[in-house]
């Protein structure tokens, strides 16, 4: 679903499908304002959301003051190395609103060692945020995030949740 650009909502770009799934498993959640946020299809690799993020949707964020952009991509076990490639494109008066999420290494990692779909993983990610507690966010594929959330959410919490 489309948001509404002009409102408050959350774009998220996916490195792939995985990724992908587990999105669609945040916004199908029921507490989730689906005209807040929008999923788009998947890039194809993190380099490619970089690009994105370089040659579009830095734009976006300039023209759409209420937009909050979650690039959501692999760490494939550079965390520090990834996230400061992302980070130090973002210009200064936009990162309040710039988030990079993901997995460790990859999310058939989560996968596999919850047992779970993408999908229900999402939705019990959703409810760690609405609970404001870490009880799956401190997966050790996960946990890393746990700075970018409490950003995060402390942002989109007021619009995003039902």
């Amino acid at each position: 679903m489309a948001v509404n650009r002009y409102s408050d909502h959350v774009l998220v770009v996916p490195e792939d499908d995985a990724n992908r799934q587990l999105a669609n498993g945040f916004i199908t959640h029921f507490s989730v304002k689906p005209r807040a946020i929008q999923v788009l299809n998947p890039e194809g690799g993190w380099l490619k959301v970089l690009s994105k993020f370089q040659n579009l949707l830095i734009e976006d964020l300039r023209n759409y003051p209420k937009m909050h952009l979650v690039l959501l991509v692999d760490f494939d076990n550079d965390y520090q190395g990834r996230i400061q490639q992302f980070k130090q494109e973002c210009p200064q008066e936009l990162c309040d609103r710039f988030y990079v999420l993901g997995a460790r290494s990859e999310p058939e990692s989560i996968k596999r060692a919850m047992a779970k779909s993408y999908e229900t993983i999402g939705h019990l990610l959703v409810d760690d945020c609405r609970g404001n507690a870490n009880t799956h966010w401190s997966h050790s594929e996960l946990q890393h995030n746990l700075g970018e959330i409490a950003r995060l959410n402390a942002s989109v919490s007021p619009f995003l949740f039902k």
